[in-house]
């Protein structure tokens, strides 16, 4: 995935940055959408550069581009459509698939929300779309972390008001950290905790609470198996817990 691919005899790379703001419909892009060349050519008079999907590919990041699987181009561009002013939403990040195929192109969904970055992960025989999007609630600033079914356009899994997140865009093991919440008192507590989740799962696992072994018997989730993942010699009371790099294992750093 990213910016350059190398598949079969090809390279697929974006031309360049396009302007996000201008005619994204499909056929009318060159700047910025997606070309291939023969990678035995490169750097010939024989190379001849082809235009694959003449759409902008938008990335968010440096960790976001184009992926492909089998015959399938999976990546971001921006929405063209238009709202009820008939104003066209290029602020939305529309998700679509291109068959080299049959050159067909299909929208798997568009986020309406600011997105930081994109990853497309397969495993076994599905392909996942996964991404970061924030927003502002009560003048404060929501991570949300969303993970697609990108075949059937079906929500996976989703966290909000998530810390620190590090996805492993290729093995798909992502680590997260975020406050606890209390259910019995309907609030949050002053701890962190750490999650683990594997990309095609419906539900993330507790790895690590914070609370503390002197505070873990008050807690109303205080059975035997969380216990066992309270950090006896840690209590990350009013501390700010910092994921450092996901490796397949986790790297913390504790104030």
């Amino acid at each position: 995935g990213t910016f350059a691919v190398e598949k079969g005899d090809y390279l697929y790379f974006v031309n360049g940055i396009g302007n996000m703001t201008g005619d994204n419909t499909m056929g009318k892009v060159e700047k910025g959408a997606l070309y291939r060349v023969k990678i035995a050519d490169i750097g010939t008079e024989a190379a001849e550069y082809q235009l694959v999907i003449p759409k902008l590919m938008n990335t968010a990041s440096a960790n976001s581009g184009v992926y492909i699987f089998g015959d399938i181009v999976y990546y971001g561009t921006p929405y063209d459509g238009k709202d009820k002013t008939s104003t066209i939403r290029s602020d939305f990040t529309d998700f679509r698939t291109f068959d080299l195929g049959t050159a067909k192109s299909k929208r798997i969904l568009f986020e309406t929300k600011t997105v930081k970055s994109y990853s497309f992960i397969e495993v076994g025989s599905n392909v996942y779309l996964t991404y970061e999007t924030t927003h502002t609630e009560d003048d404060a600033t929501v991570n949300t972390y969303k993970v697609y079914n990108a075949k059937t356009g079906k929500e996976v899994f989703s966290v909000d008001g998530y810390k620190n997140l590090l996805a492993d865009t290729k093995s798909g093991k992502v680590f997260y950290s975020k406050l606890a919440y209390n259910e019995q008192l309907e609030q949050d507590e002053v701890f962190d905790e750490i999650y683990y989740y594997n990309v095609g799962e419906t539900n993330s696992e507790l790895l690590f609470s914070g609370c503390g072994s002197n505070g873990s018997g008050y807690d109303n989730r205080a059975d035997e198996s969380y216990q066992k993942k309270v950090l006896p010699y840690a209590d990350f009371s009013g501390l700010t817990v910092t994921l450092i790099k996901n490796t397949g294992k986790l790297f913390i750093s504790i104030p």
